[in-house]
């Protein structure tokens, strides 16, 4: 569940991940955590990018 929130709201911040606009800002967590968050769920760019 946690896995399938954190990569809508990447995909919805466009792939920003931190910063401002950045997925961390809108899961109000720190940057470093989300990517620690992210490698620990095996979550990359190809989950959060669609190919086009």
């Amino acid at each position: 569940m946690e896995r399938s929130y954190i990569i809508e709201v990447l995909q919805r911040c466009a792939g920003k991940v931190s910063g401002a606009g950045g997925a961390a800002e809108i899961l109000q967590i720190p940057g470093n955590t989300l990517h620690s968050k992210m490698k620990k769920l095996g979550i990359g760019k190809a989950d959060y990018f669609s190919v086009r």
